[in-house]
């Protein structure tokens, strides 16, 4: 039996079927990737909160692709099971389908698209993780979770926003809800952009066929 996509009420209270993660994650790559293949030397990096999984730190360790923790020295090691992590992406690597299928949609990290190489782009990122309010008391600054980045930084000054963008052309998170949807924040625009990443994957995920659908098909010609 072939299964019914599962239908979840719609803004205006009707029933819609429930976004098909394959067909997302699928809109995800090529959205992200097209993003970075556009930008001369560009490349896809996760930003990931290693704090939402103690496997994390380990298992980004393991894989082939390049990955450093954002906080260097003593500290850094100290940390590093609960530190953010830097990893750069290749399309078809190990690396991105763990983050595709275990932190995309659930609050775990961002992407960023940027010509950097990783020293030099982790050395960017590293800048706006404290940060100091108006009685100068400072914090750290989780901007590497994606309901952070986009709560915060839609509402920061110039400066602010030069420090965030210093080498990256462009942050992608995930937007509330099931990861449907991201949010691309650009340096020249306060407001970001909503991507609908399920259309972008249309046509891109290729399935095998319905057993009993051609069994019946074939039944019924003969």
């Amino acid at each position: 039996m072939s299964r019914e996509p599962t239908r979840m009420p719609g803004p205006d209270g009707a029933a819609s079927a429930a976004p098909d993660r394959e067909t997302v994650l699928a809109g995800l790559a090529a959205y992200a990737f097209a993003r970075a293949e556009a930008l001369p030397g560009g490349h896809v990096f996760g930003l990931i909160d290693a704090a939402c999984d103690p496997l994390s730190a380990v298992t980004l360790e393991a894989f082939p692709e390049p990955a450093r923790c954002l906080i260097g020295g003593s500290l850094g090691e100290e940390l590093a099971g609960v530190a953010p992590w830097l990893v750069r992406f290749d399309r078809h690597g190990p690396a991105w389908d763990w983050f595709a299928s275990e932190a995309w949609g659930r609050n775990r990290g961002v992407l960023v698209v940027s010509n950097l190489d990783l020293a030099r782009l982790k050395a960017r990122l590293k800048k706006p993780l404290r940060v100091e309010d108006e009685d100068g008391k400072r914090y750290f600054f989780k901007y590497y979770r994606p309901n952070h980045l986009n709560a915060y930084l839609p509402a920061m000054d110039e400066p602010q926003r030069r420090t965030m963008f210093s080498g990256v052309a462009c942050y992608l998170a995930e937007a509330p809800g099931t990861g449907a949807h991201l949010l691309a924040h650009v340096p020249d625009r306060a407001e970001p952009e909503r991507v609908a990443l399920e259309p972008l994957g249309a046509g891109l995920v290729v399935r095998p066929p319905d057993a009993q659908a051609l069994a019946t098909e074939t039944t019924e010609k003969v």
